[in-house]
């Protein structure tokens, strides 16, 4: 396009646009070996170095945008102050450094592109929350999108005594303390029972003692839940009492039938006898002589 265009000669001023310089040289711009100065440079075009510009040095601000690695810039900001719930507060060098994020107990991160992504591992359950009810010391616990249910939190500790509406365990426990089972029915699925105590109480909640009570033995002999017993019949002879035997008793059975007692041997005279309740038909008495008698 044909215009008019001014020529620059020393001593004129001139006023540009933009100014496009494709290799600093010196004696282009004021200052010593090509370097651009403080000198102000004023207007509201744009200077774009295409090749070959070193050592820029701007005051003031300026609006655009920098391309480059930034590895000569000074006076920039370069490092940020990093701090958590826990620990000292420290730095990273923006140009040097890496800020690492990672996950804590059963919790890891992963970085994809530009996203950080943080990971529950095993024994969490998915789309679980805790929230804080009205209650004080509780928390709410959603599992697995199902409703929520209160929690005790200060009952979880050490000294606490939480309810459970049922528990499952799949390893070993070991009570210090006393053990107290309220319920209908107990059942031990193991190969060996140790018990210290010497004496088993059994039938404690009778409300009479004239109720039966005893063991029952399975294995071989049990059929479908039942076995051979012994019985501690309370009814015998005016309430004396005399071990029997049943030799089919179901588990669950809340009486028994004395098929045949369980004969015993007493050492002493028949008065002594009649005060251990031992004058019993088919009971063994062998007194001081070592005569042997049978009470029928």
């Amino acid at each position: 396009m044909a215009d008019w265009k001014k020529i620059i000669v020393s001593g004129s001023t001139a006023r540009f646009a933009n100014i496009e310089v494709d290799g600093l040289a010196s004696g282009v711009v004021t200052g010593a070996a090509g370097n651009l100065t403080t000198t102000s440079i004023n207007g509201a075009g744009n200077i774009v170095a295409t090749t070959g510009a070193t050592n820029l040095v701007a005051t003031g601000s300026f609006t655009g945008s920098f391309k480059g690695d930034g590895s000569g810039l000074t006076g920039l900001a370069t490092n940020l102050t990093v701090g958590a719930d826990a620990g000292t507060d420290t730095t990273v060098n923006l140009i040097t450094d890496t800020l690492e994020f990672t996950g804590g107990k059963n919790i890891s991160a992963t970085v994809s592109a530009d996203t950080i992504t943080y990971n529950l591992g095993g024994g969490l359950v998915s789309a679980s929350v805790i929230t804080a009810p009205s209650t004080q010391g509780q928390v709410q616990l959603t599992t697995n999108g199902a409703a929520a249910t209160a929690i005790t939190v200060n009952s979880l500790g050490t000294g606490g005594s939480p309810t459970f509406d049922s528990l499952t365990v799949t390893n070993d426990v070991t009570v210090d303390g006393s053990l107290t089972v309220n319920g209908t029915l107990t059942t031990l699925n193991t190969t060996n029972t140790e018990i210290k105590d010497q004496f088993l109480l059994l039938n404690s909640g009778s409300t009479t003692a004239t109720d039966e009570s005893g063991i029952i033995f399975g294995g071989s002999n049990g059929v479908n839940g039942a076995g051979a017993a012994l019985i501690w019949n309370g009814n015998y002879n005016g309430n004396d009492g005399r071990l029997a035997i049943n030799n089919n008793l179901a588990s669950n059975a809340t009486s028994a039938t004395i098929n045949y007692f369980v004969a015993g041997v007493f050492d002493g005279t028949i008065a002594d006898a009649a005060t251990a309740q031992a004058d019993h038909r088919g009971n063994i008495r062998i007194d001081s002589s070592n005569d042997i008698w049978i009470y029928s």
